[in-house]
């Protein structure tokens, strides 16, 4: 019961930013959280279904590069976009390559691909 109501009362103070947030969807398209973003600093901020923040994406305005971090703010990975191809790349908190996103510039539908 103690931590149902603490869980609640975190919830609230969450509330504010998560009232102006958008859902965040799987692959499959069903929802899994919600994101806000900091209008500030242009933080993005990751929570889950019950409203607990997981974390964290901010992007470096000079190289574009968007840095992850988990929800005790430790580094997670990073995001980067090659200006000529468009193609992202992603890496974890290790910097092997995760995936990569790009737009086939003959359909232009989005194709991506992960690393184990």
């Amino acid at each position: 019961m103690r931590r149902s109501f603490l869980a609640g009362l975190m919830s609230l103070a969450a509330a504010p930013a998560l009232a102006q947030s958008e859902e965040v969807r799987d692959p499959s398209g069903r929802v899994v959280g919600r994101r806000w973003r900091d209008p500030t600093s242009g933080t993005v901020h990751y929570y889950d279904l019950g409203g607990n923040r997981t974390g964290t994406a901010s992007r470096d305005p000079t190289s574009g590069t968007v840095t992850r971090r988990d929800s005790s703010g430790r580094y997670s990975g990073q995001s980067w976009r090659d200006p000529t191809t468009g193609t992202v790349t992603n890496r974890d908190a290790n910097g092997r390559v995760t995936g990569q996103t790009w737009r086939d510039p003959t359909t232009g539908t989005v194709q991506s691909r992960t690393s184990k």
